[in-house]
C-alpha cells in the first residue's frame, strides 16, 4: 500500500522556480523521492507509471520561523496524487 500522506521539510520554497516564478500549490507536483543513495523512495508498481515515481501534491506549505523571524526552512504535507497515469 502507498503511504498517502508525507510530512516533510524544504530549506526553500518549493513554490517558487529556480528562475524566481512563483506558483499556487496546486500547480505543483513532487515526483522522484530518492534517498542518499538517489534510489526511489516511493514508486508505482502497476499501471501506467509503473517503476517510476509516485506523483504527490502539496497538501499544505507553512513556513517555520526562528527566534531572530527569519524562515528557517518549509514544512510540507504532501499527498499522493490521485491521478497517476499523468506522464511527467
Amino acid at each position: 500500500m502507498k503511504d498517502q500522506l508525507l510530512i516533510g521539510r524544504f530549506k526553500e520554497d518549493i513554490r517558487t522556480s529556480s528562475l524566481e516564478e512563483h506558483f499556487e500549490i496546486t500547480n505543483v507536483l513532487i515526483t522522484n523521492i530518492v534517498d542518499k543513495n538517489c534510489e526511489l523512495v516511493y514508486k508505482e508498481t502497476g499501471g501506467v507509471r509503473s517503476d517510476k515515481g509516485t506523483l504527490y501534491e502539496i497538501a499544505t506549505i507553512q513556513p517555520f520561523l526562528n527566534p531572530f523571524g527569519r524562515i528557517e526552512y518549509y514544512k510540507v504535507i504532501l499527498k499522493r496524487s490521485e491521478n497517476q497515469g499523468m506522464n511527467v
